[in-house]
């Protein structure tokens, strides 16, 4: 997994720092991960009226999921 640059490196390690944990110990590991990206652009999103409701087309990278997309367009209004 690589690690981020920038703030969030920094937050990582001081967070790793303060739990005692070093790189070493989690190379000894060998702890398979990867990163997700925190936020998603959807250059090709389409949405039309469908029988049933909408119809949402749209494609994503790797490791993306699309319930996470069509949950942020589910959200009640909080107001």
């Amino acid at each position: 997994m690589w690690w981020p640059d920038g703030e969030p490196g920094q937050l990582e390690h001081e967070v790793l720092e303060r739990a005692k944990v070093t790189e070493d110990m989690l190379e000894r590991e060998r702890l398979s991960g990867s990163r997700r990206r925190a936020r998603l652009l959807l250059d090709d999103l389409e949405v039309e009226e469908h029988p049933n409701g909408l119809l949402f087309t749209f494609s994503l990278p790797k490791g993306s999921y699309a319930t996470t997309v069509l949950r942020e367009f589910m959200k009640g209004d909080s107001g």
